[in-house]
């Protein structure tokens, strides 16, 4: 049982250049001497191109589709070949024979959400004129990347990458991103079912980078409680129990100057916060597409 390959079909060459992705299209002609024959076997002709396989004027475009359809009951067949630049750049092809070569795909994606604030743009406390802590509600629009990349397995980084931050410089499509500002998102279907190019088995991996402020990444907790740090002439930096003016114990929390002393008439612009630190902070430069 044997399929032939008979070469390009006449008339069949095209190609297309839309916003500088350049796309190219040919058809080949084989013939098959078995009903048997699928169109896999019939795609898997040796003569035929390959799954990221360079285009022979264009070293820039890859293969990235073969179509076999058959044309004369079992025995003819055609197979349309397209090749495209899509994520070639910087005079780097963008998918390879191997899928693990192929460059990471970078997507821009933005969102808008509504979130509580409690410091106004100045960095000031929001609170009532009598100095209780207040929440506002603003519309904060949120940008990123979505990355994706071929892998032949799971990346086992990734069971300690989760709810993490940047604790260095980073570049990701071209942005430059300082520290502690990309916070690194699994999304659902971070992992795609098995793929299957020539030889290769592979996967697909996709994360997300989202770049919020860098304060939304440490938590900022108004310095209150019911407890007071004092010195005297017994005691340094104790601690004990605040009180009303008829040395009542208070019944609900008062600010604090981020010293542990009571602030008294706290302002907007006196009060203190505690910073909490959320998310581990993790190497980023292992990701796929960053650069440090």
């Amino acid at each position: 049982m044997t399929i032939t390959y008979l070469g390009p079909k006449p008339g069949s060459l095209s190609g297309n250049n839309n916003s500088k992705v350049r796309t190219y299209s040919a058809t080949y002609l084989l013939s098959s001497d078995s009903v048997t024959h699928t169109a896999y076997d019939v795609g898997s002709n040796a003569s035929l191109p390959y799954i990221g396989q360079a285009h022979p004027q264009d070293p820039l475009a890859y293969c990235n589709g073969l179509s076999p359809q058959q044309t004369n009951g079992f025995k003819g067949w055609e197979v349309t070949a397209t090749w495209t630049t899509e994520n070639s750049i910087d005079g780097e092809q963008g998918q390879d024979a191997d899928p693990e070569a192929d460059r990471p795909k970078i997507t821009w994606n933005g969102s808008t959400q509504n979130v509580s604030i409690y410091k106004d743009r100045d960095g000031k406390g929001i609170q009532n004129s009598a100095g209780d802590p207040m929440l506002a509600l603003m519309d904060k629009n949120f940008y990123g990347v979505t990355v994706s990349t071929n892998v032949t397995s799971v990346p086992s980084w990734i069971l300690t990458y989760k709810d993490s931050i940047n604790n260095a410089a980073i570049t990701v499509g071209g942005l430059a991103i300082a520290a502690g500002v990309a916070r690194l998102v699994f999304p659902g279907g971070f992992i795609s079912p098995a793929q299957q190019r020539g030889d290769f088995v592979y996967y697909t991996f996709s994360y997300e980078l989202i770049f919020d402020a860098i304060e939304l990444h440490a938590g900022q907790l108004l310095d209150q409680g019911y407890n007071e740090r004092f010195t005297d002439d017994n005691t340094s930096n104790g601690l004990r129990a605040m009180t009303n003016d008829d040395l009542t114990a208070i019944t609900e929390p008062a600010q604090l100057n981020g010293l542990g002393e009571r602030l008294i008439d706290p302002t907007p612009a006196t009060s203190a916060y505690i910073t909490v630190n959320r998310y581990f902070q993790k190497d980023f430069s292992v990701l796929p597409g960053v650069t440090t």
